[in-house]
């Protein structure tokens, strides 16, 4: 039938059995549907009109028929040779070759040895997987992606079957290639699959959230579903069995932030019928009023849900007029009978925390009310820096020292916008601030607590606050949150310390005499204490900022006021840090991004300079400001910039680069500079200090340069499954001995062969956890790789890059003798894949034809000990935005002994772990199998279907 392109018009002539496939135009590479066969008839100027047509459908029914008929004879002889051969048929999980094809979206192949007229330019010669003698075959598929998909895409490296010009039938005669059964010899048999098993008492994400589960149920269980009341207010209605109540939902509201638990839902009757039972205690009508009211305004806030906000309101303004100058004592009165005016700096810590939870929310808080509570706190500091609980104390205590330092930062978040001058070259904190943090920071103060759970959650409001990982040598969170694991109860109960003798059943403190059954907090406060820790630390980190000797902190609350505001649009608490130059790279990649800023002209180490590389290498991402558009800065950057990456510029970041839109469609666009690998950005420069907005807490009038900070993290973390404070993508040195050692070869050549320095390091190291067995990376140029050098090889890039003529006769011999060769483009959307495309298919494989690894194929299935079923590709979230959810397999090509498996979509990048958002490849976890299952099927001999 004859075929007539949309575009030019130009007349093709093509068999009846490509009607509904896609086809290339030979004369304007067009990519086009062929019509169905009315439709066809109908176009065809020679077809003598609808007489043609009936003649034409009747020959295909006859042509279909007598095809039918032939391919069950054939297949019956293939079963019947199968049974006289004694060869085993495959079983259930492999289809045969019809199914299979059909999935894959390819049209089943005539018989091997009958004629047929193939499709100009979209031949593809495979051997009949049952054929035992060297035959050719027709093969057609569709283009392996959607027309609609490149078109949107730009660079988007098509496969060959779309972007293969027609050749005349002279120059694409069949020609005889390898049979499918043959294979390379094993290269040696491999031992059993051993993975490493990590102990399991060691700290994971995956055991905090664990805990925090167990934790859940027990308080829970507290619960009388019918009052949405703990049981202990129905039997003793005083303040204290109150305001446990009013701590047990904060602590369950703040668990169902950091697990999945339907339960935890405030939409859902459960947790809702908690609140709103909350909502409805006496507060103001017992003694420990302080205490309630503080506790239930925070635990409104959480969600700040418009049916709560008029109690939120009520308690906040109660808290602001019962403090005596900036303290607080049980109730909320500001003298005792005497007149005399009272406070204790436990219930001033909590007066503060409601008052601030309310401010969070937008209810307008005096600056007086903050302004108070800073002369407060820092009037009772003592002279060693640390906070005693009652009024002229002179020593102090670990858990009023966190009140003190956590109250006074809540002071300063409210008080610095009022008094922000822009200014650089200054202290980041205050005198009493920083006076608190030195004592917590000297030896062992940070860990040795004094009031148990209680005193915990205080240390984790000053980690979240300051935004210090580390407090002296201790990494607090995670050194506290292993003993607090260990310390749990079988039923998820914890009971920590028993407070002093005349402790208040809170744990808040001395207070007077007290009925003995409350000389402890009890299992019920120290379990919702416990949670919030645990919960409130295990939030994603929204950036770690490097602190360096010098001015580190121009903008000492920038990043906890953008946190902020990316938690609320991200509806997902986020937390920020404060790492140390000092430490090494592999302690900042708790977050993907690292952030350094200064208006100074720094100063770094060789030793340093490697730390700021290896982080990038290893998946993060480096963002520079100059504070105060410092010019001596910017020149900083530029040395920084060269010193870390020579072989990459540092540019101007294009108008339509995907950073400016990933969240936000930002507006006005910040000029910023940038380097990259062609795959992923490396570092990027803002020459304007956008940080002073973030200072100053102005996202209402000032809003692009929050946008552009939640759409940094959206790039740098990716849109979805954002990783948790203690889930890395960094994998460390693994000590035990391979059983067996694998070698594998990354070729270089003169173009950007190595985007992604760390990628396979990693992934060694990822291979040898999951199989025992260990990888000989080597580095050999292109040119000289020979035959039997190794058995796996792979090569990458991002820049177009054409072989050589040494190259191509390289690969090729490599490739025949056995040799595997995998081929991917960094990143998805550079124009690598289309040169080496053109080069391997074109001039070093012209005798051979690429075809779709099929679902069924042995290196996707489980058909050896540790190779994974890979039947359903996954794609990175951007690459199904890009190109749907359909993804293809990679291409496959046959040659001698060996093989070439070719995709244009992203390995490398995956093999780092990164979920870099502008990848178009496959999930990092989908990468990683795919890549064990080749180097494994290689092992085991490239057994073909």
């Amino acid at each position: 039938m004859n075929v007539r392109c949309p575009a030019c018009s130009k007349i093709t002539r093509m068999p009846e059995s490509e009607a509904g496939f896609p086809v290339v135009c030979v004369a304007c590479g067009a990519r086009y549907t062929v019509p169905r066969l009315r439709a066809v008839a109908n176009t065809d100027p020679d077809s003598g009109g609808a007489a043609a047509s009936e003649v034409g459908q009747r020959r295909s029914i006859w042509f279909r028929a007598a095809m039918v008929i032939l391919l069950t004879l054939v297949g019956i002889g293939v079963v019947v040779g199968a049974v006289l051969t004694g060869r085993a048929l495959s079983d259930a999980r492999h289809p045969p070759v019809a199914s299979v094809a059909a999935r894959a979206g390819h049209a089943l192949a005539p018989d091997p040895m009958q004629p047929t007229s193939a499709p100009v330019g979209r031949a593809i010669k495979v051997s009949s997987p049952y054929a035992t003698s060297v035959a050719t075959t027709q093969l057609t598929r569709p283009a392996s992606r959607p027309s609609s998909a490149a078109s949107t895409t730009g660079a988007l490296p098509a496969s060959r079957s779309t972007t293969q010009v027609a050749q005349s039938a002279s120059t694409t005669q069949p020609r005889a290639i390898v049979s499918s059964n043959s294979k390379a010899a094993p290269i040696a048999k491999r031992p059993p699959i051993a993975p490493i098993q990590i102990h399991s008492t060691s700290l994971t994400d995956a055991r905090i959230g664990e805990s925090i589960k167990r934790g859940v149920d027990y308080l829970l269980g507290q619960f009388d579903p019918r009052t949405g009341l703990l049981e202990s207010v129905a039997t003793n209605p005083d303040s204290l069995a109150m305001g446990q109540d009013v701590l047990c939902v904060y602590a369950l509201l703040q668990a169902g932030q950091a697990i999945d638990d339907p339960r935890l839902n405030p939409k859902e009757p459960l947790i809702k019928g908690m609140i709103n039972a909350m909502k409805s205690l006496p507060l103001s009508t017992y003694h420990w009023e302080t205490y309630s009211r503080a506790l239930r305004a925070t635990a409104l806030a959480v969600y700040d849900r418009p049916e709560d906000r008029q109690i939120l309101s009520t308690d906040a303004a109660a808290l602001i007029r019962g403090s005596t100058q900036g303290g607080y004592t049980y109730t909320l009165r500001r003298t005792d009978r005497s007149g005399f005016s009272r406070w204790d700096n436990s219930n001033s810590q909590y007066g503060v925390l409601g008052v601030w939870s309310a401010a969070e929310t937008g209810r307008e808080v005096p600056d007086a009310y903050w302004a108070a509570v800073r002369n407060h706190w820092q009037q009772s500091q003592a002279a060693n820096g640390q906070w005693d609980y009652y009024q002229g104390g002179t020593s102090g205590t670990h858990s009023m020292t966190c009140a003190g330092l956590a109250s006074l930062f809540v002071a300063q978040d409210w008080l610095e916008p009022a008094r922000f001058d822009g200014n650089v070259g200054r202290e980041p904190f205050t005198p009493a601030i920083a006076a608190g943090l030195k004592w917590l920071e000297h030896g062992d103060n940070c860990i040795n607590l004094d009031h148990g759970p209680y005193d915990l959650y205080g240390l984790e409001r000053v980690g979240l606050a300051s935004g210090f990982k580390y407090f002296g040598t201790h990494d607090w969170y995670r050194e506290l949150a292993a003993s607090t694991i260990d310390l749990q109860f079988g039923d998820g109960h914890w009971e920590g310390q028993p407070v002093a003798p005349g402790g208040d059943g809170f744990g808040f403190g001395p207070m007077g005499r007290l009925p003995r059954f409350m000389a402890s907090n009890g299992p019920i406060v120290d379990t919702a204490y416990d949670l919030l820790f645990l919960a409130r630390g295990r939030h994603p980190i929204l950036m770690n900022k490097l602190r360096f000797d010098g001015f580190w902190a121009n903008r000492p609350r920038d990043l906890a006021n953008l946190a902020r505001f990316a938690s609320r649009q991200l509806e997902r608490p986020l937390n920020w840090q404060a790492v140390s130059l000092e430490n090494d790279w592999t302690d900042w990649m708790d977050s993907p991004i690292l952030y350094l800023a200064s208006h100074q002209k720094l100063v770094f180490s060789q030793k340093e300079y490697d730390k700021i590389r290896s982080f990038v290498q290893n998946g993060g991402l480096l963002f520079t400001q100059a504070d105060g558009d410092s010019k001596p800065f910017n020149e900083f950057a530029a040395h920084l910039a060269q010193t870390l990456f020579p072989s990459y510029e540092l540019q101007n970041l294009p108008d339509n680069h995907l950073l400016y839109s990933t969240m936000f469609k930002l507006s006005p666009i910040p000029g910023l500079k940038y380097v990259s690998n062609g795959s992923r950005i490396l570092m990027l420069h803002s020459s304007a200090d956008l940080s002073r907005y973030w200072e100053i807490r102005d996202d209402r009038n000032k809003p692009m340069p929050f946008q552009f900070g939640a759409n940094l993290f959206i790039y740098a973390a990716g849109k979805r499954d954002l990783r948790n404070r203690l889930v890395s993508d960094y994998i460390p040195k693994v000590t035990a001995a391979p059983t067996a050692v694998f070698p594998v070869a990354r070729l270089s050549y003169a173009g950007n062969w190595d985007p992604e320095p760390a990628a396979w390091e990693r992934f060694s190291r990822w291979f040898q956890l999951n199989t025992g067995y260990g990888l000989q990376i080597k580095t050999i140029p292109l040119r000289d790789l020979r035959p039997g050098d190794v058995p796996f090889a792979a090569l990458t890039g991002t820049a177009r890059y054409d072989l050589t003529d040494d190259e191509s006769a390289a690969v090729r011999a490599y490739v025949d003798a056995g040799g595997v060769l995998l081929i991917d483009t960094a990143g998805g959307t550079g124009p690598f894949a289309q040169g080496l495309q053109s080069a391997l298919f074109y001039k070093v494989f012209s005798d051979r034809s690429s075809r779709l690894i099929t679902p069924a194929h042995p290196l996707l299935t489980p058909t050896n000990k540790g190779m994974e079923d890979l039947y359903h590709p996954r794609l990175r979230l951007f690459a199904v935005d890009t190109l749907g959810a359909r993804a293809d397999f990679p291409e496959e090509l046959r040659s001698g002994r060996g093989h070439v498996i070719f995709t244009s979509l992203d390995l490398t990048t995956g093999l780092l772990g990164t979920q870099t958002w502008g990848i178009l490849g496959y999930d990092p976890g989908y990468a990683q199998s795919l890549v064990k299952n080749a180097i494994l099927w290689t092992w085991d001999g490239q057994r073909d279907e």
